[in-house]
């Protein structure tokens, strides 16, 4: 009895101590919920810029020339004077022919013509003493016609003994094989001490001219129009002028287009099968020659220029199953969504055709952490103007400089940026 007793006391003390703490807890603030700071994002008004409209397409360098040096006489190989590789300048001597039977050649070329200039002075001797003897009646007039044709003869046979000499000396000259023009040799394809001639193995080198070199290119049919619309002209609006139509290159590790060169050659027709045209430009390719033929490299065009384009980050544009758009805080720090279109890529910039305003804010960075209705707080900074890379339709007089660096030239606060061509 008394057990019982003590345990409801136990239960009746412990009821009473979960009362107090409850009252004591009671007396204790409500928390209260509080709406988080607004996040704060980066926003910039969009740049407002000229952009210089090109093509941009691959194409591959080509030599401006290439010699296959051939043997024009037969012979044997005596001397090669030259390293594979090397640079050559146009009368060069590359390699040397056997000359022995060539001098003895020349030298019965010039005995057999000395024969007849002796011929000749004998027959000349003989008409002139029978022209007064004819007069006089002392001789035949048919004795005086054998004798003058006799001369006449004799002058055809030095013209003969001549030319038989002038083809000995020349085929003596090609015992020197020479280059016809300047630029690098390659391997040789014949040793000394072999038999070379009017056959298959004729072939001894390849000479080629490196600068400049060629880059040709196809564009397509409505590239072509625009080129021809847009492209600089004479004075009396005839022709496009080559020289002014700037063409620019880059290599395959290059980022930039800082070889210049101009337009060249353009093919006869439009290929009926692709619907593209070809184009060649030249470009100075001085030594060391960094660019050789065969090279796949890239081609930009300039066609034009867009007026006060706006350009945006391409970080700050979105895109969902609506398509693209740009947040804007508008006057009230909220944010609105605007859907745009977009044009040209220009680095890391996109060209925003419709859609956008020169005053709107746009949001460059925080995009990730806000939606639209939510209230932001700003922090402006401007936008820096992407590189210029060309100039369009650029029409100086004066020639193009070749680039041998990848950074090439730097931007020109006046330069317009770049854009593809559609």
């Amino acid at each position: 009895m008394w057990e019982r007793s003590q345990w409801t006391q136990r239960r009746l003390c412990l009821l009473l101590l979960g009362l107090a703490a409850g009252s004591l807890s009671g007396c204790q603030p409500r928390v209260q919920f509080a709406p988080p700071p607004p996040v704060t994002v980066t926003v910039s008004q969009p740049l407002s810029q000229d952009i210089a409209v090109y093509i941009e397409e691959r194409g591959v360098t080509e030599a401006v020339e290439t010699v296959e040096i051939r043997a024009r006489v037969e012979g044997y190989l005596e001397e090669i004077h030259f390293q594979d590789g090397q640079e050559v300048k146009a009368g060069d001597v590359l390699f040397v022919i056997d000359r022995k039977p060539f001098e003895a050649d020349r030298n019965n070329a010039v005995a057999a013509l000395r024969v007849a200039q002796a011929e000749k002075a004998d027959a000349e001797a003989k008409y002139r003493r029978a022209l007064p003897l004819a007069e006089k009646k002392a001789i035949s007039q048919e004795e005086l016609v054998e004798k003058a044709a006799a001369y006449e003869v004799s002058q055809a046979v030095i013209e003969a003994r001549q030319a038989d000499l002038d083809r000995a000396e020349l085929e003596l000259s090609y015992t020197e094989v020479k280059s016809p023009i300047d630029g690098r040799v390659g391997a040789r394809l014949i040793d000394a001490g072999n038999f070379v001639g009017r056959s298959m193995t004729n072939h001894l080198t390849t000479v080629i001219r490196y600068d400049p070199i060629y880059a040709t290119f196809n564009i397509s049919e409505r590239e072509l129009l625009g080129l021809i619309r847009r492209g600089p002209r004479s004075d009396g609006g005839g022709e496009l002028e080559k020289e002014k139509i700037r063409f620019y290159m880059a290599l395959e590790d290059e980022t930039t287009f800082s070889r210049v060169g101009h337009f060249d050659y353009a093919d006869l027709g439009v290929e009926s099968a692709t619907g593209t045209f070809r184009l060649r430009g030249v470009f100075p390719n001085p030594p060391p020659s960094t660019i050789t033929p065969g090279m796949t490299v890239r081609i930009r065009v300039p066609t034009g220029v867009i007026q006060g384009a706006l350009l945006v980050p391409e970080a700050a544009i979105g895109a969902d199953q609506r398509g693209r758009y740009l947040l804007i805080v508008n006057a009230e720090d909220r944010v609105e969504r605007r859907d745009v279109s977009l044009g040209r890529k220009v680095g890391s910039m996109q060209v925003v055709d419709a859609g956008l305003k020169s005053d709107d804010w746009v949001i460059v960075e925080g995009i990730q952490f806000v939606r639209q209705g939510s209230i932001v707080r700003r922090e402006s900074r401007p936008l820096s103007p992407p590189p210029a890379e060309i100039t369009p339709l650029d029409t100086s007089e004066t020639e193009p400089a070749s680039a041998e660096t990848e950074s090439g030239p730097g931007p020109s606060a006046n330069s317009p940026a770049t854009a593809d061509q559609p």
